[in-house]
């Protein structure tokens, strides 16, 4: 399974359904990669939100 491909197909899809946010399953490797999209200005922010059992991540769009 190739977890990054999955975690930009998400937001690739997210874009295309012209929607506001997208959630993730937090990892580290998606943290880093959606630190790098806004950086880079892909997206407009993001959020970690604390969940039991598993964090996510919530990215706004452009």
């Amino acid at each position: 399974m190739d977890t990054i491909a999955d975690f930009l197909t998400i937001i690739r899809n997210g874009y295309l359904a012209k929607k506001d946010t997208v959630t993730v399953d937090f990892s580290n490797a998606r943290e880093q990669i959606t630190i790098i999209l806004k950086k880079e200005a892909f997206i407009e922010d993001f959020q970690i939100q604390e969940a039991k059992p598993v964090n996510k991540i919530v990215i706004k769009l452009r």
